[in-house]
């Protein structure tokens, strides 16, 4: 018996939030589940930004960086 997952939120880096952005192959998974990103470690491109909500269809996507 195959178990499906469906995440619902992603917590990523700023590379693989490129890799969502314009890696091709991303189109063939379905990422329907995902209603929240939150993206960290350092800053992302609003451009970036724009095209993992477009490709994710989010209202937003939450940045947050530590300043130690």
């Amino acid at each position: 018996m195959a178990v499906v997952l469906q995440p619902t939120s992603l917590q990523l880096v700023p590379p693989v939030m490129v890799l969502l952005a314009k890696h091709p192959k991303v189109a063939e998974y379905d990422l329907s589940s995902v209603k929240k990103v939150i993206c960290g470690a350092a800053p992302l491109s609003k451009e970036i930004e724009d095209a993992v909500k477009n490709k994710l269809n989010l209202q937003c996507v939450f940045q947050g960086q530590s300043f130690n």
